[in-house]
């Protein structure tokens, strides 16, 4: 079974006119000069198109900025290291956001509080990522001497 070789034939599952008609969907929108990913789905044994937005363009959207498809459009928002936000509608998003607390892995405010550096707390830091060994000129000298 495992080393069974299966062959499919999307001509024999799906006819030419359907799967010309799929594959001319498009895969993003177009966003106030960003694009954003489009992805299908099968919900309920309809299809339906789910954008993925981040927070900061959920917020701004405006419904009159989405262009139509062919079918339901449903969004997803990605906020840092959360799990997306599932939602029908933008009025759904937008009510989801609310409820969401701010700052903390987000777009806004989304560095952990620590100025916008990349290491814990700034300059120097504990990550020992380059910069002077730690013990200050006097512990230098004297490891040169030995």
């Amino acid at each position: 079974f495992i080393r069974a070789r299966i062959t499919l034939d999307p001509a024999e599952l799906v006819d030419d006119k359907v799967r010309a008609r799929l594959d001319a969907l498009p895969d993003s929108i177009h966003l106030k000069g960003d694009r954003a990913p489009i992805s299908y789905e099968i919900r309920d044994g309809r299809g339906i198109a789910r954008v993925t937005l981040r927070e900061g363009q959920a917020r701004r959207l405006r419904a009159g900025e989405i262009t139509p498809l062919d079918r339901p459009l449903h969004f997803a928002v990605r906020r840092g290291n959360h799990p997306p936000i599932l939602a029908d509608t933008l009025d759904d998003v937008r009510d989801a956001l609310e409820r969401q607390p701010r700052g903390e892995g987000t777009e806004r405010g989304g560095n952990g509080g620590n100025g916008g550096r990349g290491g814990k707390g700034g300059r120097g830091g504990n990550d020992r990522r380059g910069g002077p060994p730690k013990g200050g000129r006097k512990q230098r000298h004297q490891r040169r001497r030995r």
